[in-house]
């Protein structure tokens, strides 16, 4: 639990640092250069973010939950989430999840209109 607390701890760090990024940005961005420290910032917080959820978060909730996960790839993990009826949400620009026998439904989202 205490490792958890510690992940979620460092998601909100990241997650103001993304903000201050955020608030660093003009509305209008006349010159890409110009900006191009904050954009860096703002990509290299959110993949940071991204694999603290992916790599830690989501494998201590597992853990805490008493699941054993030892030797068992991402794959294996969904299918035995779904086993026990959980609802599992992924985003992903990865079609391989499209084809899956676990994925009962696919939303695909273009240019902010919502398919499927």
């Amino acid at each position: 639990m205490d490792k958890l607390i510690l992940f979620i701890k460092e998601g909100e760090i990241h997650t103001q640092k993304i903000k201050k990024a955020l608030n660093k940005l003009p509305k209008t961005i006349r010159n890409i250069e110009e900006y191009e420290e904050t954009l860096d910032s703002l990509a290299f917080r959110f993949s940071r973010l991204q694999g603290l959820l992916g790599e830690k978060v989501f494998k201590e909730y597992l853990n805490f939950t008493l699941r054993d996960t030892e030797g068992k790839d991402f794959l294996e993990i969904l299918q035995l989430l779904k086993e026990e009826k959980k609802t599992i949400i992924i985003a992903t620009h990865d079609p391989l999840f499209f084809d899956l026998e676990m994925v009962d439904r696919y939303i695909d989202v273009k240019n902010g209109e919502v398919f499927g």
